[in-house]
């Protein structure tokens, strides 16, 4: 059939291209679905618009897919698939009008009744500081705070709280303090505001990715706290010394450890290799994630500031890097 996607073509160029997808003989756990609706990551895409590579990782080459939270229609399913034409499913696909992919490989789930396709995508996102909470220390009752309101860090936020945390919000943008107290976030701070970096907080979440979060998130958590690199450091900054992370961590007793969600399995299978933590997994993050969206115990009607058509992608891509306190939530619609 023919389809289109989203490839970034070259340095802060993307582009709406065809392609031919087959969608005959499929393997038993494969499924086609037809994207309905599409969530572009500013932090990770805004990277990758702007030719960084995953750290630790080669470049590929242009021309190369981006995006990784699609929700559609099914159109084909194999027998084992676990799908039937008609169903919603949620995947990790990237912007496309129309994926094919293996059940047993990637992950696809369905959507939950009730839950409405715009709101269905953001359990992308709801799932990466949800990996610190299934595997951190603190408990109901301590304080928390995050580092870092984009929409990652706004939801960490929401998370901590709906887990009975004390959550406060940091970030350099007014505006970005601004939505997460609409979102229920009670307490944001200016970190560049005299006194209100305070080390008072049983775990911190860096949801900035940068080193200067770094730095302030350790310097939020109280003696013996914990904090977690959620964000992705995708660039190094040499204005931060190495001992001002060194030297507080070793002092006061910090515990600093990576948020990174891939720490779980994909899939529900308790003794799979390479799993660092069980139980748990990648997919019941996601059904998680879903839950506490249909119950509205995690808000992002407000977090979507942009609605775009796929052939407007070159300005959405813009706007991630260029226009951070106008643009957050940005969605393409295939229909």
């Amino acid at each position: 059939m023919q389809a289109k996607r989203i490839l970034v073509t070259n340095y802060r160029q993307v582009e709406l291209i065809d392609f031919e997808l087959p969608i005959n003989e499929l393997g038993p756990s494969e499924v086609v679905v037809q994207t309905r609706v599409s969530l572009l990551s500013g932090g990770t895409e805004g990277s990758w618009f702007q030719g960084l590579p995953l750290p630790g990782r080669e470049a590929t080459p242009y021309p190369r897919p981006t995006g990784y939270a699609s929700v559609g229609v099914v159109i084909a399913a194999g027998e084992h698939s676990g799908f039937q034409v008609g169903d919603i499913a949620y995947s990790t696909s990237p912007h496309a009008s129309a994926v094919r992919l293996d059940t047993n490989r990637q992950l696809c789930l369905k959507v939950p009744d009730g839950l409405p396709l715009e709101e269905a995508v953001f359990a992308r996102l709801v799932t990466v500081p949800m990996a610190t909470l299934r595997t951190s220390s603190a408990r109901i009752g301590d304080r928390a705070a995050v580092v870092g309101l984009g929409l990652v860090g706004n939801l960490g936020a929401q998370l901590l709280q709906n887990a009975g945390l004390a959550a406060t919000g940091v970030d350099l943008i007014p505006e970005r303090r601004e939505l997460a107290q609409r979102c229920g976030i009670a307490q944001t701070i200016d970190p560049r505001a005299p006194g209100a970096v305070q080390p008072v907080h049983r775990l911190v979440l860096e949801a900035s990715g940068t080193a200067r979060g770094a730095v302030t998130a350790i310097a939020l958590a109280q003696l013996g706290g914990e904090v977690s690199l959620v964000g992705t450091p995708w660039v190094a900054d040499p204005s931060v010394p190495s001992k001002d992370i060194l030297e507080p961590v070793h002092v006061r007793y910090i515990t600093l450890r990576s948020g990174w969600e891939w720490q779980f399995p994909l899939f529900d299978v308790a003794d799979q290799p390479g799993a660092v933590h069980q139980p748990g997994s990648v997919a019941h993050n996601t059904r998680t994630a879903f839950a506490l969206l249909r119950q509205g115990k995690v808000q992002v009607g407000d977090l979507i500031t942009h609605r775009f058509a796929p052939a407007e992608c070159q300005t959405a891509y813009e706007g991630a890097v260029d226009r951070k306190s106008q643009q957050l939530g940005v969605l393409f619609i295939w229909e």
